[in-house]
């Protein structure tokens, strides 16, 4: 048998008993083993009235029977006291999962906003588009369109002049009469870009909005001249939307909450229960102080992001609930009957009580057996039959603790492969979250007008033209730090410019190693189409195994003539990815014997959070995995490598436009498992 230890809090010594109306299932235990502690105490006095049969050697024997019954009375008590336990630090470890991951998988998505704000308010046509008429409105607003085809995030751009006057803005259904004087002092204090969650005259028909902006100047560096600003507006409901929609994966037992310094619900999952704008209690809902809404005790988790590379956002919270009747009325399930290795006791004070039930019923087997020897020579046979009830008794104690932990063990497999498969599909969605943006960044900048002007000079050795090319790759670089390297390169794979040069080994002029990736770029017909690499080793990841996005710079008729390549920093972000998916304990911790892998459906693995598996080999996964089509999702006890581990496994299904528009094939499953023999 294993053993998964959960923490242990106060409350749960308090109030088990108060718990145990919710927790049906283990009432029917208590209920069942005060019964037996009833008749027990019934045959007991019928034993006392006829201890004088034994001459006097009763006594010892019905003291004996006594402890025994009062060993049996304060185990059932350590025994539902753990089951509550048990089952309050398992709900309590999902509400932090769900509110961790919530406020997580956002701020990793805000965090590519601050680059994206940064390097569009840098880009060269609108920069022209505010200093002369060289760009129509037009064609200002067609660059807009063009922007949001790739980064789809957005529902509105506005370009401003230095007064806040509207210059060019992508949605025309966005009537603003008045600028947002206090939102342009905030951009113009703050140091690169302004982040602000409110209200704001540039969009007057909605109650909040989510804006990242940023002051636009005629050139970087010092002493440029402030000419106007970016103003991009975040799709904060849509996002949130698909967030809850992924997480919660249309159940109801849930809500989640996005809320703000000032504990105002600014999203949620369940408008209903808890709507926008409506106050929460700072505390979060606990067995001893549980959060009443709509007449419902609620237990609750509430916590801030962990942060991505250094950016936390706005002061924001996210907040999971669940009812505290939900969270202790776990149907029990019944032992399998083939059930090989799967029992898994779930705390020492568990296994304790297991063994304990049994030492007791065994002592109590000795103390029947000596009192029939004793009755027997004494030949008082009137009294046999009260000791042998009394072994039904305790035998009947025995297989009730037996049963619940038994019970319990199978309730808490079935939970942690429920958990692990509900695990796999968060880490595959925050991979095909991640490298859709990987898709968008190399489009864009393929239509950076540094790069088409500068290209053709640059080949021909002209050393401005190539400076001006590693001097933008590099600021992208800057603001885009997922990549080791971008890569400016011709159709024939020489490489004309990068963001990160070596000194000892110069990439510039070489060829870059993937000859596929040249020939895709090459063959890329529209601005919305764009290649990846096979993840592969490559010389450009200091050879190890990455995907490299690439997009095709065209020329005025629209034609291929370069390509932009980015190269993932695969290694990391990957396994940054899987660990964030982990199952953990009540402390926020992954479970020991806890692991994550991204793997192609021909065992490839792409990434993993153990020793056990390497990147770029192959493992033999069951068929029930390799079969997964896009969305599937699998569960089970799974023999993999000579171990037997509880397993969860989904397939990728994409992104927004990524994946699910025909534009790429990539096959990728995410499996999370758990090796009970480790967490033991």
């Amino acid at each position: 048998m294993s053993v998964v230890e959960p923490s242990r809090t106060a409350e749960t010594v308090v109030n088990y008993r108060r718990a145990l109306k919710y927790c049906h299932h283990y009432k029917s235990f208590d209920e069942d083993l005060s019964k037996l502690n009833r008749f027990w105490d019934s045959i007991s006095t019928i034993g006392s009235i006829n201890q004088d049969l034994l001459q006097g050697h009763g006594t010892p024997l019905l003291e004996s029977m006594r402890e025994t019954r009062s060993n049996f009375t304060s185990l059932q008590e350590r025994l539902l006291q753990s089951l509550v336990g048990e089952t309050i630090a398992k709900a309590k470890s999902e509400l932090s999962f769900f509110a961790q991951n919530t406020i997580d998988i956002l701020i990793r998505n805000l965090f590519e906003r601050t680059a994206d704000v940064g390097f569009l308010a840098v880009d060269e046509i609108v920069r022209d588009f505010l200093q002369s008429e060289e760009v129509s409105v037009e064609q200002m607003r067609q660059r807009l369109q063009a922007y949001t085809q790739k980064y789809s995030v957005y529902d509105e751009i506005l370009i401003l002049d230095q007064q806040g006057k509207v210059k060019s803005q992508l949605n025309s259904s966005n009537q603003i009469e008045i600028p947002d004087n206090p939102l342009l002092r905030q951009i113009d204090q703050a140091d690169e870009y302004f982040e602000f969650y409110g209200y704001s005259s540039f969009y007057p028909q909605r109650s909040k909005s989510h804006i990242f902006a940023s002051r636009i100047y005629t050139g970087q560096g010092e002493g440029q001249q402030h000419i106007g600003y970016l103003v991009l507006f975040f799709r904060f409901e849509d996002e949130l939307s698909r967030i809850y929609q992924q997480m919660l994966k249309g159940g109801d037992t849930i809500t989640l909450l996005l809320v703000d310094e000032k504990n105002s619900v600014i999203s949620s999952s369940n408008p209903s229960l808890l709507s926008v704008g409506e106050k929460v209690d700072g505390f979060n809902g606990t067995l001893d102080r549980p959060i009443m809404l709509k007449n419902q005790e609620y237990l609750s988790v509430s916590l801030p992001s962990t942060g991505y590379q250094g950016y936390m956002g706005l002061d924001w919270t996210a907040r999971a609930l669940m009812p505290v009747s939900k969270a202790l009325d776990v149907p029990l399930q019944k032992k399998r009957q083939n059930g090989s290795g799967d029992e898994i006791v779930l705390s020492s004070s568990l296994s304790q009580i297991y063994q304990e039930s049994h030492n007791i019923n065994r002592k109590l087997r000795i103390v029947t057996i000596n009192g029939k020897s004793l009755a027997a020579r004494l030949e008082v046979r009137t009294f046999v039959p009260i000791l042998e009830k009394i072994q039904d008794v305790g035998n009947e104690m025995t297989g009730i603790i037996s049963d619940s932990i038994g019970m319990l063990s199978q309730t808490v497999m079935g939970a942690v492969l429920s958990d692990c498969r509900l695990y796999s599909g968060l880490a595959i969605d925050i991979m095909d979250r991640n490298l859709y943006e990987r898709a968008n960044d190399c489009r864009w900048w393929a239509l950076a007008p540094t790069f088409i002007e500068e290209l053709e000079n640059a080949v021909k050795g002209d050393v401005g033209s190539q400076q001006q090319l590693e001097s933008t790759l590099k600021y992208i670089n800057e603001l885009y730090t997922v990549y080791t390297n971008i890569i400016v390169f011709g159709l024939n794979g020489e490489v004309i410019a990068c963001s990160q040069e070596s000194e000892t080994s110069p990439l510039s002029g070489t060829l870059l190693s993937d000859k596929t990736l040249i020939a895709d770029t090459s063959m890329i017909s529209n601005p919305q189409s764009y290649a990846v690499s096979d993840f592969c080793p490559t010389p450009e990841y200091s050879g190890k195994s990455t995907y490299i996005y690439s997009a095709a710079i065209r020329n005025e008729s629209g034609l291929p003539k370069a390509g932009v390549g980015v190269v993932f920093d695969s290694e990391p972000e990957f396994q940054a990815m899987l660990e964030s998916a982990l199952p953990r304990d009540s402390f926020g911790n992954p479970i020991p014997g806890s692991g994550g892998l991204f793997v192609t459906p021909d065992g490839l693995v792409i990434s993993t959070t153990s020793t056990e598996y390497r990147v770029g080999e192959r493992i033999n996964l069951p068929l029930q995995i390799t079969r997964l089509r896009n969305g599937q999702s699998y569960e089970g006890v799974v023999n993999l490598d000579a171990r037997q581990l509880l397993l969860g496994a989904t397939a990728s299904s994409g992104y927004r436009e990524y994946k699910t528009t025909g534009d790429y094939e990539n096959p990728v499953i995410a499996v999370i498992y758990v090796d009970p023999v480790e967490t033991a």
